[in-house]
C-alpha cells in the first residue's frame, strides 16, 4: 500500500484518509487528511509527509508531562530545608522514591535562579534551585527574591557564559554572550522570553514566504520545480528562542539539507 492511499497507516499509528486538495504549503503537493488512531484527531498533512508524521494534539501532551514533572518536584522537596545542597543525583532520587518518576525526566537544571537553557521560558518556568559547580544546588523554593548572573553552558562546552541577569525580580539577556570576566556593563540588555508572535508558522503566512522567494531555497536556490526530492521549509532567519519573531521578514525558505546544515552551527 502507498503512502497516499486511503487506509495506509505509518509507524506512528496516524491514518490516512484520503486527498483533500492541493497543498498550501509545498508547491506540486497534495493535501491528505490524517487521523491519529491513538486519541482521534484528525488534521492536513501534505503528502509527502504522511509516512512520517505524527498526531499534533499527542505531542502538545509534552507540555503537560512537563507540567506534571515540575508539581512532583516542587512536592517531593516540599519539606526540605531552604539553603539545603543537594545533587543532581539525590534531587533526582527524591521525586522517584516519591512518585516513581524516570529520572531522565528530572533536569533540576531547567528550575534554576540562575540558569537559562535556550528553548524554555524563562519566566514562565518554575524556579526552585540555584545551580553551585560540579552538579550542585541550593534549594531555594518558589518565589525567592533572587538577583544575580543569569549563566548558559553550551551543550559540548566547558565554560559557563554569562547571557543575562535578574534585576527586582525581572530576567534581562544580553545580546552578546559574555564569559564570566567580561564587564557585562557594556553590553545593550534586551527583555528576554517576551514575544509578540507565536513561534508555530501560519499556512498563510508560509505562503506568503514561499511566495515571496518564489518557491526557492534562499541559500542554494534548489527548487521543487526542477527537482521533485528538494523539500522546502520555512525558517526563522533570527531564531525564535533567541528573541527572533514569526513575521515575514523574519522568515525565509530553505531547502531541508540547507536547513539542517544551519542548524548544525547555531
Amino acid at each position: 500500500m502507498k503512502t497516499t492511499d486511503v487506509g495506509y497507516i505509518n509507524k506512528n499509528n496516524q491514518k490516512n484518509l484520503g486527498y483533500r486538495g492541493p497543498s498550501e504549503t509545498h508547491v506540486s503537493a497534495k493535501f491528505y487528511e490524517m487521523e491519529c488512531l491513538d486519541c482521534g484527531h484528525k488534521y492536513m498533512a501534505n503528502g509527502c509527509d504522511v509516512w512520517l508524521r505524527k498526531c499534533p494534539n499527542c505531542q502538545d501532551d509534552s507540555n503537560a508531562v512537563k507540567r506534571k514533572v515540575e508539581q512532583e518536584i516542587i512536592a517531593a522537596l516540599a519539606h526540605t530545608k531552604m539553603g539545603t545542597v543537594l545533587s543532581s543525583t539525590e534531587i533526582k532520587q527524591m521525586v522517584y522514591d516519591r512518585f516513581g518518576r524516570n529520572k531522565s525526566s528530572v533536569i533540576p537544571s531547567d528550575y534554576c535562579y540562575n540558569r537559562l537553557n535556550f528553548g524554555i521560558d524563562y519566566h514562565k518556568n518554575v524556579h526552585l534551585f540555584e545551580f553551585l559547580e560540579n552538579g550542585k544546588y541550593t534549594y531555594l523554593g518558589i518565589d525567592f527574591p533572587y538577583n544575580g548572573k543569569l549563566y548558559h553552558k553550551t551543550k559540548g562546552s566547558e565554560r559557563e557564559d554569562i547571557v543575562g541577569e535578574v534585576v527586582g525580580g525581572t530576567a534581562f539577556f544580553f545580546d552578546t554572550h559574555q564569559s564570566d570576566v567580561t564587564n557585562e556593563t557594556q553590553k545593550e540588555k534586551v527583555i528576554l522570553g517576551i514575544h509578540k508572535t507565536k513561534r508555530e508558522i501560519s499556512v498563510q503566512l508560509r505562503y506568503k514566504v514561499l511566495k515571496r522567494d518564489n518557491f526557492k531555497c534562499c541559500a542554494c536556490g534548489a527548487s521543487p520545480a526542477k527537482d521533485s526530492s528538494v523539500e522546502l521549509h520555512i525558517d526563522h532567519i533570527i531564531p525564535w528562542s533567541k528573541g527572533g519573531e514569526t513575521v515575514l521578514e523574519n522568515l525565509q525558505t530553505l531547502c531541508s539539507q540547507c536547513n539542517i546544515g544551519k542548524s548544525d552551527t547555531e
